[in-house]
């Protein structure tokens, strides 16, 4: 997920200029990928949560959800730990890191305002009220807004493993990662199950997986090969692998490594896929997504809800109306709210830099 100012990951292409290479797209529709579900995730979730889904259908959209909540965030986690690598060992750790804390602190405390007011608003329709008091901890995280705080300990855990100590951080955030893997609770931090994605991704780093990528999509078949495996085996395992910060299967090791084994293996589909598309097309339009991933998930759960919340006051209780309207809304309100008032709401989305021009 960006996080402001957006970290930008570059490579050497054909055609790029003198003044720098070019913007590296397929990190960009990675993201944009991993934030279009996490939008359907919501909506998904949300129109099984309203009873709109009917009992026939219950299985499959099941299997769905499972397979999105293997993917998402786990392709989120390692792409932000790709892009640490650079500016830490440019800028160095300190430079990098306390900028990025203030943001999240920033935002996190803001949408705690901004989502836990309109849910008290909204509490009379809902089957869980939330009172103020509700907002006011800031330690029980309102919503989707944990993943702020895992955002940001995932940074700490990465610049960490680059400044020193890389195998003790590693294994550390592994240990940790595998504890908390498939628990869905509502506290600050919850998201421990995705730091080894943050720690690996910077260790990884950019260049180095952009070499081995590119070397991979160099060979069409063989790339095609490692991603229909890849792939076959995430459908085939998904009924009894665990997401990382969701429940699923029942509990217990075989379900978690094979949790841990299909989301390694979405990662690869994903940025591989991404890649592949990169080199043949320039799909601006869905790379914004990416690009914009950071106001999407501060504000789509409000577009989101309000048009499932419409739909049910006019009668309209079609499964899949719901669910394409939900998700268009989720992602095209957010981009029309920063399109349209970006610069007056700027501050929705950025941090203050007291004394300098925004």
């Amino acid at each position: 997920m960006t996080t402001p100012p957006a970290d930008t990951a570059r490579r050497p292409t054909q055609g790029a200029t003198a003044t720098g290479p070019t913007r590296d797209q397929s990190l960009d529709l990675a993201r944009g990928w991993a934030m279009l579900l996490v939008v359907f995730g919501h909506v998904l979730r949300g129109v099984f949560t309203a009873g709109l889904v009917p009992a026939e259908l219950a299985g499959g959209l099941r299997a769905v959800d499972r397979v999105v909540y293997l993917t998402h965030l786990p392709v989120f986690a390692w792409v932000s730990g790709l892009l640490m690598t650079r500016p830490v060992r440019q800028r160095g750790a300190r430079a990098y890191l306390l900028p990025r804390l203030a943001d999240f602190a920033y935002l996190y405390l803001l949408w705690t305002l901004l989502q836990g007011g309109l849910e008290v608003a909204t509490s009379s329709v809902k089957n869980n009220p939330v009172t103020w008091l509700d907002v006011v901890n800031i330690f029980v995280p309102i919503g989707h807004l944990w993943f702020l705080p895992t955002l940001a300990l995932g940074t700490v855990l990465g610049v960490s493993a680059l400044s020193g100590r890389p195998r003790l951080v590693a294994g550390v955030s592994i240990v940790v990662g595998l504890a908390a893997w498939g628990h869905e609770d509502q506290i600050m931090f919850a998201g421990g199950a995705l730091l080894p994605f943050f720690v690996l991704g910077a260790l990884c780093g950019y260049e180095r997986w952009a070499r081995v990528a590119g070397r991979l999509l160099d060979r069409p078949a063989v790339a095609v090969a490692v991603l229909v495996a890849a792939a076959g085996l995430i459908v085939v395992l998904s009924p009894w692998a665990l997401p990382p910060t969701s429940t699923g299967p029942a509990y217990g090791p075989t379900s978690v490594l094979l949790g841990v084994l299909c989301s390694v293996l979405a990662v690869l589909v994903v940025l591989l896929l991404a890649g592949a598309i990169a080199r043949r097309w320039q799909l601006d339009w869905f790379a914004r997504l990416g690009r914009d991933s950071l106001p999407i998930y501060l504000a789509h759960i409000a577009f989101a809800a309000g048009v499932r919340v419409v739909l049910l006051r006019l009668g309209v209780t079609d499964v899949w109306l719901h669910l394409v309207a939900g998700t268009a809304a989720g992602i095209g309100g957010p981009l029309l709210l920063t399109t349209l008032l970006g610069k007056p709401l700027w501050w929705l989305f950025r941090r203050p830099r007291w004394g300098s021009a925004q």
